[in-house]
């Protein structure tokens, strides 16, 4: 088979969807663009094969008995009515079945076998190497040093020790937030904290700036 073609033709089904296989006046003009440097003999026969209603009648089958039986009729009609050998008709016909009937890849495939090692393959496509875990700590430790930044930025003295837990706050909220959108997990939880933090900062920052007025009033009277 013509594994270029079948890139090709795999390439158009995944751009414009497999019922472009059952419109040949459709598919043609991609068809003549992708694969313009293919063996013509290649390109006919697919194009002859898809123009008789292939892909409509290897629709239908449901085993793989029945689309052998089914090709093998197919094969003989193309070569009687549009003189394309048969080696090449039944090539154009595996190429129109591969591209129909390729085989789903099983995320896990384990032994049938009792006691035999487990063959595990991992579909690295949707492989996150983010750690949950730690993507779920950090938002908690963020929440809660916004928290307790807030809790304690109008209380003087305490606020000089809760504003570096509002400035963790933030920094903790900021990668917690990045890393779960990364994973594709909640991102609520790094928020708040973040989120906390901000507030804590600015309401510290203005305590400390009225208790400074206050004091600073308070002995220029005496």
């Amino acid at each position: 088979m013509n594994t270029n073609l079948l890139a090709i033709v795999n390439r158009i089904v995944a751009e414009q969807g497999e019922g472009i296989l059952a419109d040949a006046k459709r598919l043609f003009p991609y068809f003549a663009d992708y694969a313009k440097n293919e063996a013509k003999e290649d390109r006919v026969a697919f194009g002859r094969c898809l123009e008789m209603g292939a892909y409509q009648e290897l629709k239908k089958t449901r085993t793989v008995d029945e689309r052998q039986r089914v090709k093998a009729t197919l094969i003989n009609q193309m070569n009687a009515k549009t003189g394309i050998d048969r080696p090449h008709c039944n090539e154009a016909l595996d190429l129109l079945e591969a591209v129909m009937f390729r085989p789903v890849q099983q995320s896990y495939q384990p032994s049938s076998q009792a006691g035999a090692p487990v063959n595990v393959q991992v579909n690295t496509s949707v492989y996150t190497p983010v750690n949950a875990q730690k993507t779920s700590s950090l938002g908690t430790a963020a929440l809660v040093c916004g928290i307790l930044g807030l809790c304690g930025g109008a209380i003087p003295v305490v606020q000089y020790f809760t504003f570096i837990l509002s400035i963790l706050g933030i920094v903790f909220g900021a990668s917690a937030r990045k890393k779960a959108k990364y994973a594709g997990q909640p991102t609520g939880m790094a928020t708040a904290g973040m989120v906390l933090g901000i507030i804590a900062v600015i309401v510290t920052i203005i305590a400390v700036l009225f208790i400074g007025a206050f004091y600073y009033w308070l002995f220029s009277e005496w």
